[in-house]
């Protein structure tokens, strides 16, 4: 259930700022608090790998930091209705 509430948020976030970049402690952090709910950061960890999984975000070495971002920022074709 937590899973897919936060998965809810996070592809909001992303259709809301398709541009959007951030690490896991980021998305954690900065995303979520700002739809004003607190996840673990080990959920938002398994919802990541799940829109990893499926095609919907991608994760890049950025730095040294692993940061995830909608797979194509120019048309994201992101969807909010959970799996």
């Amino acid at each position: 259930m937590e899973e897919n509430k936060a998965r809810t948020y996070i592809l909001e976030y992303l259709r809301e700022h398709p541009q959007a970049s951030d690490t896991l402690e980021g998305i954690t952090r900065w995303w979520l608090v700002s739809q004003q709910v607190n996840y673990s950061v080990m959920v938002v960890m398994e919802v990541l790998e799940q829109l990893k999984a499926e095609g919907l975000i991608v994760g890049r070495e950025i730095g040294g930091k692993l940061v995830y971002l909608a797979k194509d920022t120019e048309s994201s074709g992101i969807e909010t209705s959970p799996h």
